[in-house]
């Protein structure tokens, strides 16, 4: 699953080139959580942000993952960088468990260490002091941004399949080895039309449904923080349960999904190589499932801010 909610996610498509599809929800749910913080944590925040937009922050690791060219030499010169200490920053978005799942463990075969989940870890220990190459704006950046990617439903699920019969893909409940099985990313490549796809719908379509405009959006996901439950445990660990959650809202978009056929077809981002396509049909149709998945997804996002506001709270930043 490669791609928010964050959700990320959102509105007016933009070239591949530039910031992910997803900018104006994760700009939409960071400036909702700073906006929800009290003046002391603002002020931590803010000092630590050094004058960068919290919207600037919040869509860093995106473009670092998309490769994207910085105006500044410097930011390039500090992205790059980055990717030569961490290279496997691309799989920090999301986390591999098969449909069905309901919760994350840290011994399943589907997680791995640089999952969502262990990401978000490391960059809150990286604010409290812990030693890392990660710099403590870049730690910051992942919190605002990782937070929102694991509140997406999607980046939390992925459908393993046997495909032995392309005529008739088999969903599948469990894999001996998630990193050699048939996947779909996440529904990057379920196709419930011949051009749109269902991580798409959801990082993009869905979202735009409540607000096209980041500033309206993140307004609608504002609520008091002190009336918001925290959620149980220790905050360091908060984004396993955060992660079980957003499987369990998975399982419901894929509900009722029908595997029509598979193929495998060029890939247009990466020429020279295919890439495999499942043909779906959504529940009742597609008017039907998005209507019917829409309370869903504001829920998500309006979780994604208070829980960001409440993590940011909690943090011991140094």
């Amino acid at each position: 699953m490669r791609t928010l909610l964050v959700i990320a996610a959102v509105f007016p498509l933009v070239p591949l080139s530039g910031y992910s599809f997803s900018a104006p929800s994760h700009e939409a749910i960071a400036q909702a959580a700073v906006q929800m913080l009290d003046a002391p944590a603002k002020t931590k925040v803010n000092a630590i942000l050094d004058g960068e937009s919290v919207a600037d922050a919040a869509i860093w690791l995106d473009r670092v993952r998309e490769h994207y060219k910085f105006e500044e030499p410097s930011d390039e010169e500090e992205a790059l960088v980055f990717g030569r200490y961490f290279p496997d920053n691309a799989n920090w978005h999301f986390c591999n468990y098969i449909v069905g799942s309901t919760e994350y463990d840290f011994s399943s075969k589907y997680a791995s260490n640089d999952d969502v989940v262990h990401a978000l870890e490391k960059a809150i220990a990286v604010l409290e002091g812990s030693p890392s190459k990660m710099t403590k704006l870049q730690a910051l950046r992942a919190v605002f941004h990782l937070t929102g990617d694991i509140h997406q439903p999607l980046h939390c699920i992925t459908g393993y399949y046997d495909i032995s019969n392309m005529k008739a893909p088999v969903l599948l409940s469990d894999v001996e080895d998630p990193k050699t099985a048939i996947e779909d990313r996440g529904g990057n490549q379920l196709y419930y039309t011949a051009s749109q796809e269902l991580h798409a719908l959801w990082d993009l379509g869905l979202p735009r449904r409540i607000s096209a405009d980041v500033n309206t959006l993140a307004s609608k996901l504002v609520v008091p923080l002190a009336s918001q439950p925290e959620p149980p445990g220790d905050y360091h660990h908060w984004a396993e349960g955060w992660a079980g959650d957003s499987m369990k809202q998975a399982n419901a978009a894929y509900a009722g999904i029908v595997y029509k056929s598979a193929a495998y077809v060029d890939d247009p981002r990466n020429p020279g190589k295919q890439k495999l396509e499942i043909s779906i049909a959504l529940p009742g149709g597609e008017q039907k499932y998005k209507a019917d998945q829409q309370d869903r997804v504001e829920e998500q996002l309006k979780k994604a801010a208070v829980h960001l506001a409440q993590l940011l709270s909690k943090i011991n930043f140094k």
